[in-house]
């Protein structure tokens, strides 16, 4: 009996290591997951995500209104919410930016060389239910800007680029010459 009784111990210890090296494993993707870019990616308010391909943080701050049109309601005009969405570029400062739902809104902002989009924010607001702040999920995509450097910053030499194969001097691109004194009226 002793040998059944320490086989039933050991099996339900394995159980709960394993349940419970589970739910860690669920509860540490929800802060700091990662995400690809060009890719869209959901966050909740307070979450934050990293695309260690190009060394960028994003993260939802706080969804600041939401006035968009209820399910099972019949409206004039189609409404909006407003998103407050951060990125940071390496160990440089948090930028910050408002990202609508509405058309007639900014849906895409610029910050730091990408473009970040809020693709739909969820859930569709119910008659008659306050949505609670933990409940939003914004899904979101970043790209990067049109004309910003296809690589991460910093000067080329941390880069592997030598000062002979690029234009650029200690990361900062040498200034034009002006044009012409006759192309200047």
């Amino acid at each position: 009996m002793r040998r059944g009784t320490s086989t039933r111990r050991a099996g339900a210890r394995i159980a709960a290591l394993l349940a419970g090296a589970i739910g860690l494993g669920c509860a540490g993707s929800a802060a700091g997951a990662s995400a690809e870019l060009g890719e869209p990616f959901a966050l909740r308010v307070g979450e934050s995500a990293r695309i260690e391909a190009v060394g960028i943080e994003v993260g939802v701050e706080a969804v600041v209104e939401d006035s968009r049109c209820a399910q099972g309601v019949q409206c004039v005009w189609e409404g909006d919410a407003a998103v407050r969405v951060w990125l940071r570029v390496g160990a440089g400062a948090r930028e910050e930016a408002l990202l609508h739902t509405a058309a007639r809104e900014h849906r895409t902002a610029t910050l730091g060389g990408y473009a970040l989009r809020l693709v739909r924010l969820d859930p569709a607001p119910v008659a008659g239910r306050a949505t609670r702040p933990e409940d939003y999920r914004a899904l979101l995509e970043i790209a990067r800007a049109p004309g910003a450097p296809a690589e991460r910053p910093g000067p080329p030499e941390a880069r592997g680029a030598s000062a002979a194969d690029t234009r650029w001097a200690g990361g900062v691109r040498a200034p034009r010459a002006p044009p012409p004194a006759a192309w200047q009226r």
